[in-house]
């Protein structure tokens, strides 16, 4: 168990290296999103899923309840919901560029969502065994 909870860290802090090189160098440095009219819809939704991102982790892992369980998954699926809306209208906002790249695959963001939710201790969960 504690080995689990070491490989979730380390893939949680990854993951999360790789959105801050993603979404502050990438999108707001290099490319300049927020400077481009077509892009400001994009700019917002990552802005929400920037916001998500710790209160899953919040809820995931150091909520100490059910109730916590929960709000965490929901806010999970609300970022899966925001990460297809900006999947889907990705092309568009990145028309001044010629279009997102065609080879860009949106599965890793989705499989992180899915491990974390999968690596995440449920304390609600491991207390009933003690009950």
């Amino acid at each position: 168990m504690y080995l689990g909870f070491i490989i979730a860290g380390i893939s949680l802090t990854i993951f999360a290296l790789l959105g801050v090189y993603d979404g502050f160098y990438l999108h707001l440095v290099k490319y300049k999103l927020y400077d481009h009219k077509e892009s400001k819809f994009e700019h917002l939704i990552h802005t929400v899923r920037t916001l998500l991102f710790p209160l899953i982790l919040y809820f995931l892992f150091l909520g100490q309840n059910e109730v916590s369980l929960y709000l965490g998954l929901v806010f999970v699926v609300l970022d899966i919901i925001a990460l297809g809306v900006d999947a889907y209208s990705e092309e568009e906002s990145r028309a001044f560029m010629g279009g997102a790249a065609k080879r860009r695959i949106y599965n890793p963001s989705l499989c992180k969502r899915i491990s974390l939710c999968y690596n995440c201790r449920f304390p609600c969960v491991e207390n009933q065994g003690n009950q």
